[in-house]
């Protein structure tokens, strides 16, 4: 690969912040991985007060540059902070990049002012999100602010990046793409490293709900199916154990919810993970299950086919690319509780045929999502000066 493509150009990766999560993984995972193989590569991270995870990027420090953004969403204040404004013409004049990666909204923003500083660069915007579901432009203020977006992207933007199908046709559906193409995420093949850990004490069905604690992920829904099953069902502690593997915004709130409910005897709240540690809670797990209301992709559904997991996921967004009802997991109505309950009943009383065999669920996984055929595709749209249809 290194021999073939321009590795020489220099390429700068635009993040808001790098705390847990898939977008930033998954950006980390690039930004090495290309640092390796002697890609030219730089990393702007916008807020780097929220960025727990920065000790994880291999890039030598001059190669880093960290602004000092309080927010690390795209609002007013993050979008016209002129101190930030004035930095980014700087490291423009310093750096002169040939490629431009602008992640998530904020990214977008100033990856175009960047190229309004420095025009012969080439913008490829990331888009990782179903963002017009979990965030509608539904008042003028942000109507207007789009307005003024949809004119510089017009302007600046040479290629759009979507993580998934449905990530294309939810932002074309409400706003504008230029040049678009989806690449789905990825992860490393870890099986062989994880796959040896996994210890089944056999005291009860560990059921783990991987990733961020955020509104659009549904555990609070799930919460809501769970006490239903209880009580139908005569479910006992000593039967199920549920794990909410991660930690984020509403952690304090899900567990109030489960006090209130007289559920703390069924659930576990890790907090926030590593991705070593998510991983292994994963692998020890007897069934993952995916609640999201909102869903761009699913690095947390990528994962647990990675490690042979059956997962019971919704239909949101991008996760029906990933899972296939019946053929490497199983598939409910995003937040309707009677085709949830009637899903993990029949995989429940199904036990164990119900679960799939590993090497069935990872092919799904060797099949679509590996990290090296993801990276293939991505140097292409990098460096390829082709319409982004003629890049396979």
């Amino acid at each position: 690969m290194k021999d073939v493509l321009p590795a020489k150009k220099s390429v700068l990766f635009i993040i808001p912040s790098l705390k847990p999560g898939g977008a930033e993984y998954q950006t980390i995972q690039q930004v090495n991985q290309l640092h390796k193989e002697d890609h030219n590569i730089f990393l702007l991270v916008l807020s780097v007060k929220k960025s727990l995870i920065l000790d994880e990027i291999q890039l030598p420090k001059q190669k880093i540059y960290c602004l000092d953004l309080k927010n690390d969403t795209l609002n007013f204040k993050s979008a016209f902070f002129l101190n930030a404004i004035k930095k980014i013409k700087k490291i423009s004049a310093c750096l002169k990049p040939d490629v431009l990666v602008a992640n998530l909204p904020l990214g977008h923003w100033y990856g175009r002012l960047i190229k309004m500083f420095y025009s012969k660069a080439k913008l490829i915007t990331y888009n990782r999100s179903l963002q017009f579901d979990a965030n509608p432009i539904d008042t003028f203020p942000k109507r207007l602010f789009f307005s003024l977006q949809k004119m510089l992207l017009k302007k600046y933007d040479d290629v759009s990046i979507c993580v998934s199908k449905a990530v294309q046709h939810n932002i074309q559906k409400h706003y504008v793409l230029v040049n678009p193409v989806v690449i789905y995420n990825s992860v490393c093949d870890r099986y062989n490293e994880f796959s040896n850990s996994y210890t089944d004490d056999n005291r009860y069905f560990e059921i783990v709900i991987p990733g961020r604690l955020h509104p659009s992920k549904g555990h609070l829904f799930f919460i809501e199916c769970f006490n239903q099953l209880i009580k139908e069902k005569k479910i006992s502690p000593e039967q199920f154990k549920i794990i909410f593997a991660g930690g984020g915004p509403i952690e304090n709130k899900l567990k109030d919810n489960i006090q209130f409910l007289g559920l703390n005897a069924y659930f576990e709240i890790t907090g926030s993970l590593n991705n070593i540690d998510l991983l292994q809670k994963i692998v020890q797990s007897n069934l993952i299950i995916i609640p999201s209301i909102h869903e761009g992709l699913g690095n947390v559904a990528i994962e647990s086919l990675m490690l042979g997991k059956t997962i019971i996921s919704s239909d949101a967004g991008g996760l029906t690319e990933i899972i296939t009802n019946n053929k490497n997991g199983y598939v409910f109505k995003s937040l309707d509780i009677p085709d949830f309950k009637r899903v993990f009943l029949s995989v429940i009383s199904n036990l164990p045929d119900s679960i799939f065999n590993t090497e069935t669920i990872r092919d799904s996984y060797l099949s679509k999502f590996t990290f090296e055929a993801h990276l293939e595709l991505f140097i292409k749209v990098l460096y390829s000066d082709a319409p982004t249809e003629n890049i396979h």
